[in-house]
């Protein structure tokens, strides 16, 4: 399967692309990977550096610890995304979580409707002084 890109050229990282982010984004750095809270939704990335099934792997593991952990410090927690990052546009559609071109992150982080409401998203941005996962 090959996605379509666009040709503009992106932040070089993906640590780039997290830091590029709007402010109402808060982005929690996770062991390998990361966790990305915002009106959006929550997502855990993780980066294909070369085997994207492990990468991937990863991220559906973290996304599932991190649901875990925040069910115990909250009454009511958002989905979490699990999200592989990859630069490879031939990728594996089998894989336990979305896979995402390089080149799309920001726009799928940031893009879609609101999911999270505001008293949400204020006790998230507070966890960010706990260890997660």
């Amino acid at each position: 399967m090959r996605v379509f890109r666009s040709q503009r050229t992106g932040p070089s990282s993906l640590v780039d692309i997290l830091r590029s982010l709007p402010p109402s984004v808060t982005v929690f750095v996770l062991d390998g990977g990361f966790l990305v809270v915002g009106p959006a939704g929550l997502f855990v990335l993780t980066q294909d550096e070369g085997d994207l099934a492990s990468a991937a792997r990863r991220a559906a593991e973290q996304a599932d610890a991190v649901r875990l952990q925040l069910a115990d410090e909250l009454v009511w927690v958002p989905f979490v995304d699990a999200m592989c990052v990859t630069t490879d546009a031939a990728f594996d559609p089998r894989q336990p979580c979305l896979v995402v071109p390089h080149d799309l992150v920001a726009h799928t982080i940031v893009g879609g409707p609101t999911t999270v409401d505001n008293e949400t998203l204020a006790k998230l941005r507070l966890l960010r002084h706990r260890v997660l996962v």
